[in-house]
């Protein structure tokens, strides 16, 4: 099972690369053109819309090029979404590297009316420099090959994976309304951020055992995936679990920035 899980994800990563090197440049520029709104640097707002796509490309890039590769078996994926609902402070410390990315299993969301696919591999890190704030960007993408609409296909036959959101978040002292449960019900991105955050915070709190697998997928380069399954307690604990770990950091979290000991 946990190779199966490191192949899959290895291919997921290899679309996701294809993708931002082949087609994301002109896809995101014709994006912005039509009106769409990606969160950007104020400084970029003056560039075409060619350059700033290229920009956004670039930055993307740098947050998976090179960086950690973490894989949820069935597992663990489910785990964490059945445990998004906790509350979370974001502090870089909590994070177990700057940048990477994350496949799950069990996608963080399904296909909808504004989704082409179920949103399975995530990736996460700095913003620009220049955007001139400390914080966390977080974008998730759709696996068109589980479209069953023909549509979808039809509307872009030569990519298997497309850009679903991204989201910037801030760093405490900063406190983000949407990693706090409110009233339900809650909205779809705010879920999917806090599922992210928690999983991130379990593997790097050591909660997630993560076994390291050189899976390349067919034809191209080798892809070193971080493996995380579930420990050999009760599987039906693991979701309470990443929840302690998050309440555990964002209480320790709130105490540092309160002066308090």
């Amino acid at each position: 099972m946990i190779e199966a899980v490191a192949r899959d994800a290895a291919e997921m990563r290899s679309e996701l690369t294809r993708y931002l090197r082949a087609y994301a440049p002109a896809r995101w520029s014709q994006m912005i053109r039509t009106g769409v709104e990606f969160t950007i640097p104020e400084a970029w707002s003056i560039l075409s819309p060619s350059k700033m796509a290229a920009n956004l490309v670039r930055a993307e890039r740098d947050r998976i090029e090179g960086t950690p590769f973490y894989a949820l078996d069935p597992e663990v994926s489910a785990a964490a979404i059945q445990a998004g609902v906790a509350g979370i402070i974001l502090t870089p410390d909590a994070l177990p590297a700057p940048s990477g990315s994350i496949y799950f299993h069990h996608p963080v969301a399904e296909p909808g009316p504004h989704r082409a696919g179920p949103a399975r591999i995530v990736t996460w890190g700095a913003p620009p420099p220049s955007m001139g704030l400390p914080g966390l960007w977080l974008t998730w993408y759709a696996d068109l090959r589980e479209s069953k609409d023909p549509a979808v296909a039809a509307m872009q036959p030569d990519a298997r994976i497309v850009l679903d959101q991204e989201n910037f978040l801030r760093f405490l002292p900063a406190i983000d309304d949407r990693l706090i449960p409110g009233e339900p019900p809650a909205t779809e991105t705010a879920r999917i951020l806090r599922t992210v955050l928690l999983a991130l915070f379990a593997i790097k709190d050591g909660l997630l055992p993560t076994r390291e697998i050189n899976a390349p997928p067919a034809g191209n380069e080798g892809c070193i995936v971080h493996v995380a399954s579930a420990p050999g307690e009760d599987p039906s604990e693991l979701p309470r679990a990443m929840v302690r770990a998050a309440t555990r950091h964002s209480e320790e979290a709130l105490r540092l920035v309160l002066g308090e000991e």
